[in-house]
């Protein structure tokens, strides 16, 4: 299993949840009265650490985990191919406008903030690009 990032159970909602996919309250997954979720092994916590169990807790496989890299990957590649357009479309400006999504060839909004530049960017398509900075 890979060490470079948190791996998540399969089944996991994040912490802001009370109960993971397969119900399991993930406050009854204690050991030694800290909550150590099985759902959930950081990189930067030693192999050995004394983590909760759970009947349920399923991994990503290596195979899953690079697709999963593989298609984030493109995403980014997407964002920063798309975000490159806008700032050559708006020369310096800011504001909101749509133009042709390099993407996809539909329709993409987007606005470039006035305080900090930042760009807030979705195509009509679904799945395409769509992100805020």
């Amino acid at each position: 299993m890979s060490k470079k990032r948190t791996i998540h159970c399969k089944y996991f909602t994040g912490i802001q949840n009370d109960v993971c996919n397969k119900g399991i309250k993930y406050s009854s997954l204690e050991t030694s009265g800290i909550i150590r979720y099985p759902c959930c092994i950081s990189c930067r916590e030693p192999e050995n650490t004394e983590r909760a169990k759970c009947p349920h807790c399923e991994y990503p496989t290596q195979e899953e985990l690079e697709r999963e890299e593989a298609e984030t990957n493109i995403e980014l590649d997407n964002i920063i191919k798309t975000r490159a357009v806008i700032l050559e479309y708006m020369q310096g400006k800011t504001g909101t406008a749509q133009i042709k999504c390099p993407i996809c060839g539909n329709s993409l909004r987007f606005t470039v903030s006035p305080l900090n530049g930042h760009i807030h960017a979705k195509c009509f398509t679904p799945g395409c690009v769509a992100w805020m900075e």
